[in-house]
């Protein structure tokens, strides 16, 4: 999943991330704005059960934690970035996780 940060903007707004259980494959591509040449980021997801993970910005995106994938639905995310004491933080977009099968751990 590519995702454009411009300023505060995230686009596209909404992406589709995979299936519930893909754990440690799926990243997010992030393609930042000069603006946000210096920060150190990172990606904060709130995941469908309410609990906050981060995932740490490389130079093209971040790893979406297992917390978000593991279970179906609706996951909020923004990117934060720190620079001399400048904060800054893009609007929130939408990571949804999609249900199939439960295969249980024997698989």
């Amino acid at each position: 999943m590519k995702i454009k940060v411009d300023g505060c903007f995230l686009s596209p707004e909404r992406v589709i991330a995979g299936t519930m259980g893909s754990i440690g494959e799926t990243r997010l591509d992030m393609y930042f704005g000069k603006d946000w040449d210096g920060f150190d980021k990172i990606i904060v997801f709130r995941t469908p059960l309410g609990k906050v993970v981060q995932s740490r910005c490389d130079q093209d995106g971040a790893c979406i934690p297992e917390e978000v994938m593991r279970e179906r639905g609706k996951s909020s995310f923004c990117v934060v970035g720190e620079q001399g004491g400048i904060k800054r933080r893009t609007l929130c977009g939408e990571l949804y996780v999609l249900g199939t099968i439960d295969t249980g751990d024997d698989i």
